[in-house]
């Protein structure tokens, strides 16, 4: 199933990210403008799977 996914919290907050497909493990590494980590964003459980939730830094 594809949908459109709003980022909530951290960086990129209030982003969205057209047609992204929600399947088993929904979510995605983010390049942060001018930074060289990547923000993680994945929907928390019993959360709308389309509402995707700053988890943190990776690299």
């Amino acid at each position: 199933m594809e949908t459109d996914v709003r980022l909530m919290g951290g960086p990129l907050d209030g982003m969205t990210l057209p047609k992204q497909q929600l399947g088993d493990d929904p979510g995605a590494y983010m390049i942060v403008p001018g930074e060289m980590h990547r923000a993680i964003y994945e929907p928390g459980p019993g959360d709308d799977p389309a509402t995707w939730r700053y988890q943190g830094d990776i690299g």
